[in-house]
């Protein structure tokens, strides 16, 4: 499993190279709040609530599913999950 803070690092990447892009624009409007909280944790920004979390871990898991992986193996990098 990709610890939270990776998950963070991953979709801030993904959110700051990639949401104007049109073959992932559906992802980033359905989880128009994940991607931007997983930046502002990751920037240190903000703290937390439960519910923030709770979000970002939402948006990972459909991220995950998205790049064609059943399951969360453990990735460092964007490039891990495969090509956008």
């Amino acid at each position: 499993m990709t610890p939270f803070e990776t998950q963070c690092e991953i979709l801030s990447d993904m959110w700051l190279n990639y949401r104007t892009d049109e073959a992932v624009s559906e992802m980033f409007e359905y989880f128009d709040l994940g991607f931007p909280l997983a930046y502002a944790y990751n920037e240190s920004l903000i703290k937390l609530e439960p519910s923030a979390k709770v979000l970002i871990e939402d948006t990972w898991s459909a991220v995950v599913v998205a790049f064609g992986h059943e399951d969360d193996t453990g990735f460092e990098t964007l490039s891990d999950l495969g090509d956008i």
